[in-house]
């Protein structure tokens, strides 16, 4: 997230292009939530190259920096439990298994080659949805 710059979004479309760590997940293309777009075009004024560049200046943030001091100091604010960003991951990977039936897409979207991944590591299953699905069965 903090190496992202301008180059990898693409407005016009509503994507971006990036992706570091894996095969699976270098140059991946995802697509930009219609209500995030907003804050992306207005990231894009900036005279940094970067999405997310150290307040008030042009170069990258470090991740200490964003871990510390925004996103730590967010959930205080907010009163939700300190977990690691990469907790993110998780909560997203188990919205979109409540919210996608493809599980390719689950898999494509997390930047995994095997929906099994996703589901064994990311996707965390709630006893509400195992109720629920109890409940389908008549």
């Amino acid at each position: 997230m903090l190496t992202l710059t301008k180059f990898h979004i693409d407005e016009e479309n509503g994507i971006f292009r990036h992706g570091i760590k894996t095969d699976a997940g270098k140059d991946r293309v995802l697509p930009i939530h219609p209500r995030i777009m907003p804050f992306f075009k207005e990231r894009m004024k900036s005279k940094s190259e970067y999405i997310f560049p150290f307040p008030k200046q042009i170069r990258k943030m470090s991740v200490d920096y964003y871990r510390k001091y925004i996103y730590y100091k967010l959930l205080e604010e907010l009163g939700i439990q300190k977990l690691s960003p990469h907790q993110c991951r998780h909560t997203f990977s188990s919205l979109l298994n409540r919210n996608v039936s493809n599980k390719e897409y689950i898999s494509r979207l997390m930047g995994h080659t095997d929906y099994s991944l996703t589901a064994n590591v990311y996707t965390h299953t709630e006893i509400e949805e195992l109720k629920k699905a109890i409940k389908s069965i008549e």
